[in-house]
């Protein structure tokens, strides 16, 4: 992924709360970086459907995890996505539902794009 080096490392984010970064006095705090978007969802997903909405997650989304519970295996699921790398491990221990954390740019779409890319059928 092409990412801006001020962005990976830190620089001029904005992130000292003390001082602020433009003439407005507003100060650009993590918020303003990045956007962020939970999903819950009770019931086991279909693992071709979901690793199908994975692979249509806009270029905006550059991490995501999160446990799943899936229809075709037993237990849960850990999965992460770095860019368009994912990959789903076993989870121990007794968890209930799916949960999913999306992590990407300020325009990175909001729960009402996500919620029915991962709704089960």
């Amino acid at each position: 992924a092409e990412v801006p080096a001020a962005l990976l490392l830190g620089s001029g984010l904005g992130l000292d709360r003390s001082a602020p970064d433009d003439a407005s006095g507003h100060n650009h705090s993590h918020d303003d970086s990045f956007h962020a978007v939970s999903l819950s969802l009770p019931e086991p997903l279909d693992e071709a459907a979901f690793l199908e909405a994975v692979a249509r997650l806009p270029g905006s989304v550059l991490r995501a995890k999160g446990i799943l519970r899936l229809n075709d295996r037993p237990g849960h699921w850990f999965f992460q996505l770095v860019g368009r790398r994912h990959e789903l491990t076993p989870a121990q221990g007794a968890l209930s539902g799916t949960h999913l954390v999306f992590l990407g740019t300020p325009d990175m779409p909001d729960e009402t794009f996500f919620a029915p890319l991962f709704v089960p059928v």
